[in-house]
């Protein structure tokens, strides 16, 4: 199974990625980063908040000591317009919690401030990391997710080749 994330999944972002990433998640497009415009993550699905908590994260001299995992038990209705069985949950990372187990959320509302975690370069922007557990599994492991696909036209950006360093830094 694969999960399809509606259109209206991206309303709250200006860009999305999935393969820009050497974790294993994203290798495998198990696994999609969302862009938010400020400095709010939004909900990209709609459902429960299960559980929220507190991670470590790769040690790092630009990123917060943690990290954070929001684990959302996705509405029926959200799983039938992505193709996803009922029962599914969504794992996001990177976001500093202002919801709490038992809150409902709908795509768009907040999440929580991103966070600048360990898990992603200095040159990474802040985003929602983004994945699928299947029903029945463990949704705080990210091995096993399930596989990510996108239900927006996606056109390549256009590049000559060539570019303008407009800044340099330790990494």
């Amino acid at each position: 199974m694969t999960v399809r994330l509606p259109a209206g999944s991206f309303d709250p972002y200006r860009r999305f990625s999935i393969y820009n990433s050497p974790y294993p998640a994203h290798d495998d497009g198990c696994a999609i980063d969302l862009y938010p415009e400020g400095e709010l993550g939004r909900s990209p699905v709609a459902g429960v908040v299960r559980e929220t908590r507190t991670v470590g994260c790769p040690d790092r001299s630009y990123a917060a000591a943690t990290d954070h995992l929001i684990l959302v038990d996705l509405d029926d209705e959200w799983c039938h317009r992505a193709g996803a069985d009922p029962g599914t949950v969504a794992r996001m990372l990177h976001v500093i919690p202002a919801v709490e187990p038992g809150d409902r959320v709908a795509v768009g509302d907040v999440l929580g401030p991103t966070t600048r975690s360990g898990f992603f370069g200095q040159w990474v922007d802040d985003h929602v990391h983004l994945g699928f557990r299947p029903p029945g599994s463990n949704p705080l492991r990210a091995s096993g997710s399930l596989p990510v696909s996108v239900g927006v036209a996606v056109g390549g950006v256009t590049w000559g080749g060539t570019g303008t360093v407009v800044e340099t830094g330790p990494t």
